[in-house]
């Protein structure tokens, strides 16, 4: 079941995250959107100037020229002003549905025949009395255009007037925030240009529009849009060159070289006439200024695009990756899987970021990455989870282990130790007089005993420092007089094997140590030595000062230790060079610099060893001065 698991768990956040995906959830959409958001965010749009203007009805303005509704004379001029400053087109992010109360209308209708002037109508909750005029011809050829119920265009005599119509309304997503802009819109059955689009027409000349699946042509232009006929904004952070105050503009003495084959949008960044929008960039941005930023991206070829193909990209990565880290983590492990998960990642976001910046091209890397981390994780929760339980399942066979051990070896000890005393006083003849093989065999016997109750303590020893009971009874040491005593005691075996063993060791230095477990420290040590040096070598015992420590080394010109084994020398059952060891009969547990490891540490000092493979070993710990 747990093996099953592995798969089965990560295995079902893939298919919810792929359900979720395709599921057309608003909830998804909008995080998708912050995405794209934060691309927008950390690159805005460089601004061009693409002959694009907005007039502002700004705070100024209105301070210095009146409430709004300004009186349709003052209009009138301010487009007179706009066609002698050679203007291409005109464009109005207002609609006038009322007659002017000043009985301007007709001068402000006389003011749109001298230039081309694109008429702004508003949608309407409810069929309208009348359909806003239909200047541009629009071929749908696939397109999928948005339906209202009604419009409120503008009065006839400005509608006649104008040579077009366009509406200015901009639908924001679920969130509010204004991302997308239509190109088309629906009214009474009618598929009508928005305002920019119609702006983009008459500057053109073009007459009519042909609205594709994912595309609109107008002119020369061809748009990228949506399912829904929208184009992607592509928000400039600052444009200084677009914008010029209402006030100025109807100001004689002001130069407005900057209308020049420009096209113009008129309109208001004023808070208090309510046309603000929320942006990717801004929490307030005027609506005329996302008309502005239609037509400019439009001119310059930069539109965000939403390919046919992206949706199917990133659920490929999703279903891909994810399968991949299901299928590899119980093989390769957490560490090689999230090399692989992150490096991927890392590539979808920089081929994202890239996709962004240099082709205007819109991909989500977000949400398949996060799905994939989502399934790493899981995945290498339940396998850390399962490898927990096998340590937990290893320790307690361990436990119970060491603890077998640990009794038998201490049920064996006072036989053994009985058994090398009798075998003793055998051979001093306390029990008569034995022949000369009668001797030799008791001196094997005692020697095997001895050896058998070396390798019994050693057992001991390994259990109490595993159980954290090793204790340690401490008084002063001469280290000098403890390496004369053991290179004495040695100096019999090195001789009969032809090792020359020597000792040295600064005068006055003394330590606090437990002088028993020290010697089984140096016992181990030397002993080793002994077992790995051939006749004709050589072995030096020494202890010296080492700044405030006392350095105690055994070296030996011996058989030496292979590079990849002594990371590992000092751990418990571990052998270095054991088939050499075979070869040459040599025998050992495996514990005995384990357990010189745990007595140097419980004195406060560290053990290492140097060696290199036929050139001999040295071993060395320190012990703090007293």
């Amino acid at each position: 079941m747990a093996r099953r698991l592995r798969y089965l768990a990560p295995s079902a956040i893939l298919l919810a995250a792929l359900v979720f995906r395709v599921s057309g959830s608003e909830s998804f959409a909008l995080l998708q959107l912050k995405v794209f958001d934060a691309l927008q965010r950390a690159h805005p749009r460089p601004y061009a100037d693409a002959r694009v203007r907005v007039v502002d009805v700004d705070d100024e303005s209105l301070a210095r020229l009146g409430p709004w509704p300004w009186p349709r004379a003052m209009l009138a001029r301010l487009v007179d002003a706009l066609a002698r400053a050679g203007a291409k087109t005109v464009a109005f992010d207002v609609v006038f549905a009322e007659p002017d109360r000043a009985s301007g209308d007709e001068l402000f209708a006389r003011a749109f025949k001298k230039t081309k002037v694109a008429a702004g109508f508003t949608l309407s909750s409810r069929p309208g009395a009348r359909a806003p005029a239909l200047k541009a011809g629009v071929t749908e050829a696939g397109a999928r255009v948005p339906a209202f119920p009604g419009a409120v265009p503008n009065i006839p005599p400005l509608e006649a007037a104008a040579a077009g119509d366009g509406c200015f309304a901009v639908v924001g997503e679920p969130d509010g925030v204004v991302r997308r802009a239509p190109t088309l819109l629906r009214v009474g059955g009618t598929a009508y240009p928005s305002l920019a689009l119609e702006a983009l027409r008459l500057s053109q000349d073009a007459s009519e529009v042909v609205a594709g699946r994912r595309e609109v042509k107008v002119g020369g232009l061809t748009l990228p849009v949506d399912d829904a006929g929208r184009v992607w904004l592509h928000y400039a952070a600052t444009a200084p060159a677009r914008v010029v105050p209402a006030w100025k503009a109807l100001d004689p003495k002001q130069d407005h070289a900057a209308f020049k084959d420009a096209i113009v949008l008129i309109g208001a960044s004023a808070p208090g006439l309510g046309d603000l929008r929320p942006t990717p960039l801004s929490a307030a941005a005027p609506g005329v200024g996302i008309h502005a930023e239609v037509i400019e991206e439009a001119l310059l070829g930069q539109l965000l695009r939403r390919p046919a193909w992206a949706d199917g990209l990133e659920l490929a990565f999703l279903a891909a990756l994810g399968t991949l880290m299901i299928l590899l983590l119980p093989r390769l492990g957490a560490a090689w899987c999230g090399a692989i998960a992150l490096s991927s990642i890392a590539g979808t976001l920089a081929l994202s970021w890239h996709a962004y910046v240099s082709r205007h091209l819109l991909l989500d890397p977000v949400y398949p990455s996060l799905c994939v981390l989502a399934i790493y994780a899981t995945s290498s929760l339940i396998t850390w989870a399962r490898a927990e339980a096998e340590r937990d399942r290893l320790l307690a066979l361990d436990e119970a282990k060491d603890e077998l051990v640990a009794t038998v070896s201490h049920d064996l000890r006072g036989p053994v130790n009985s058994m090398v005393m009798i075998v003793d006083a055998m051979r001093q003849g306390l029990y008569g007089p034995l022949t000369g093989e009668q001797t030799e065999h008791l001196k094997l016997i005692e020697g095997m005993g001895r050896k058998l109750n070396g390798f019994i303590e050693n057992v001991l020893d390994a259990a109490k420092i595993k159980a954290g009971k090793l204790a340690l009874v401490k008084a002063e040491v001469d280290p000098a007089r403890l390496i004369a005593e053991l290179a004495e005691f040695f100096a019999p075996s090195a001789r009969a094997k032809g090792v020359t063993l020597s000792s040295r060791a600064a005068a006055g230095l003394l330590i606090s140590a437990d002088r028993e477990k020290l010697e089984q420290t140096l016992n181990n040590l030397i002993g080793n030595a002994l077992k790995f040096t051939p006749s004709g070598g050589k072995i030096e015992i020494a202890a010296a000062d080492s700044e405030g420590f006392v350095r105690f080394s055994v070296t030996d010109t011996g058989l030496g230790i292979a590079a990849e084994d002594l990371p590992r020398l000092f751990t418990r059952f571990e052998q270095a060079g054991v088939a050499e060891q075979k070869r040459r009969n040599i025998s050992g547990a495996g514990l005995g610099l384990s357990i010189c490891k745990a007595i140097v540490e419980g004195h406060g000092g560290r053990v290492w060893a140097e060696s290199r493979q036929g050139a001999g070993s040295s071993f060395f710990f320190t012990i703090p001065r007293a």
